[in-house]
């Protein structure tokens, strides 16, 4: 368990050192070719990389040699969604009663972004741990299906970039 409340904190940290996620830069610059998205990709993807396999190869939190990740985050992704729809849609019934209509619109379009945003992770398997360790692992059971999506997700916004700034 402190091992989940240390990475949540240096997740918060990076994302803070940073000027933001993993994704907003994967997703968002990366395509525009950002040089601090490039470069904190980069540096994410050899921290992550180099200390699973680390944790990985030394057995430092397991005495297991094949290790068995439980994946109860699909669980908690669903009720967290159940949660935030219940959030959002109080929050907009009130703006409609309040009759803060330009509010309601622009609340209404955020929410539906990170919906499918989140959708796209769920579906993509990228909110389960045995997914991802699996990608940043080296090993017989290394899983590249992540880095198709990753691609594809570069691919998709390049083109889509280029065409909303018509560069």
């Amino acid at each position: 368990m402190a091992g989940f409340a240390v990475s949540g904190f240096l997740v918060g940290f990076g994302t803070k050192l940073g000027n933001g996620c993993t994704s907003g830069h994967g997703v968002c610059g990366l395509p525009r070719f950002s040089i601090r998205s490039w470069g904190f990709i980069a540096m994410m993807m050899i921290f992550s990389i180099t200390f699973a396999n680390f944790f990985h190869y030394e057995h430092i939190f397991t005495t297991e040699k094949n290790l068995v990740l439980v994946d109860n985050s699909l669980i908690y992704a669903k009720l967290i969604s159940v949660i935030g729809f219940i959030v959002m849609n109080s929050w907009f019934i009130y703006l409609l009663l309040s009759h803060h209509i330009k509010e309601f619109y622009s609340y209404f379009v955020t929410f539906l972004v990170a919906f499918t945003f989140a959708l796209g992770l769920i579906i993509s398997g990228f909110v389960k741990r045995s997914k991802v360790y699996h990608f940043l692992v080296f090993d017989k059971n290394w899983d590249a299906s992540l880095a198709i999506i990753l691609g594809t997700t570069f691919t998709m916004n390049y083109i889509l970039f280029r065409k909303i700034f018509k560069k």
